[in-house]
């Protein structure tokens, strides 16, 4: 999607984990979200088992892809970045506030 919308498109700051269903599946069997993160605890949604197969931790995986949209965000240029599609890594593993929203005056654009 970055490179169909160009470096300052709406697609540009989009997040690969934070899609529900973007997952990286490690050689060793782990199951993570984020590549800039490999082997954090935080990172690790599941595994694959020889017998069960694929198991997810349904928690963790809604850690990285969910959020609320606050209604201040609707009149923002950037919404799908304000609407959790921005990188998580920064609040759950760095442990920085999320400011993407409540930092930033609304315009009208």
């Amino acid at each position: 999607m970055k490179c169909a919308n160009g470096a300052q498109g709406v697609f540009s700051r989009i997040c690969y984990a934070s899609y529900r269903y973007s997952m990286v599946f490690r050689a060793a069997g782990k199951i993570e979200k984020c590549t800039a993160a490999l082997d954090h605890p935080q990172n690790l949604i599941g595994y694959v088992d020889s017998s069960k197969g694929v198991v997810l931790n349904e928690n963790a995986n809604y850690q990285w892809w969910h959020s609320t949209l606050q209604e201040k965000c609707f009149c923002r240029k950037e919404l799908l970045t304000c609407f959790n599609m921005r990188c998580k890594k920064k609040t759950l593993i760095d442990g920085l506030a999320d400011s993407t929203c409540s930092s930033v005056s609304l315009k009208i654009y």
